[in-house]
């Protein structure tokens, strides 16, 4: 597996374990269920995972 392929494994691992602890606080904040906040908050984290990866697809280019 190329380095490139290792790292971007990592960032969306990482990405995926941070969602999931901030989508438990906001569940816990707010007294709801998991998936309800999960459905609710999927169009940020879309959003957030498409610059994410784009932003490191630019610095990968960049050097």
């Amino acid at each position: 597996m190329p380095d490139r392929a290792k790292y971007l494994a990592l960032v969306l691992s990482l990405y995926l374990v941070a969602v999931a602890i901030v989508v438990t606080i906001v569940a816990a904040i707010f007294q709801r269920p998991f998936v309800d906040v999960t459905v609710n908050l999927a169009p940020a984290i879309l959003i957030f995972l498409v610059v994410t990866i784009v932003h490191g697809v630019r610095h990968d280019l960049d050097s």
